[in-house]
C-alpha cells in the first residue's frame, strides 16, 4: 500500500504534503518562504489502518459547506487499484460528516506518527 496525502491552507497557500510507503514517511513542505522534503522512518501501522478505512468512499468528496480553511487530498493504491478521496476542512468538518471525520483521521496518524520522530 501506498498513501499519498496533499493539504493545502487556502487562506495562506501553504502546502504541505505526505507520501506514506511502509515504514517511511516523506513530507513536502512549500509556502512563500520555504520548499523543503524529507523522509521519517516511523511506524506505518496506525497510517494503513486509517487509509483502510477511505477505500470504499472512492472519488468522493466531502465537505460541510464551511468557507476558506483547507483542502485535502488523498491518493493511495490498495491491492493494485487507485483510490482517490477529498475533504475540505475535515478538521472542522468531522463532527458533522463521517468522511470528513475518515479524512481528519488519517490526516493526524500520519502526524501522530511523526510526532512520535521528532
Amino acid at each position: 500500500m501506498e498513501v499519498r496525502l496533499r493539504q493545502q491552507d487556502l487562506m495562506s497557500g501553504t502546502v504541505r504534503a505526505y507520501a506514506v510507503r511502509p515504514g517511511a514517511v516523506t513530507v513536502y513542505r512549500h509556502d512563500r518562504h520555504e520548499n523543503s522534503a524529507r523522509t521519517v522512518v516511523v511506524n506505518t501501522r496506525r497510517i494503513f489502518a486509517a487509509a483502510a478505512d477511505l477505500t470504499d468512499d472512492n472519488e468522493r468528496s466531502f465537505s460541510c459547506n464551511v468557507v476558506d480553511g483547507d483542502v485535502v487530498d488523498v491518493a493511495m493504491i490498495v491491492e493494485g487499484r487507485l483510490i482517490s478521496v477529498g475533504a475540505s476542512n475535515p478538521s472542522l468538518c468531522q463532527y458533522q460528516d463521517a468522511g470528513s471525520r475518515r479524512v481528519q483521521r488519517l490526516y493526524e496518524s500520519i502526524e501522530q506518527a511523526l510526532d512520535q520522530d521528532r
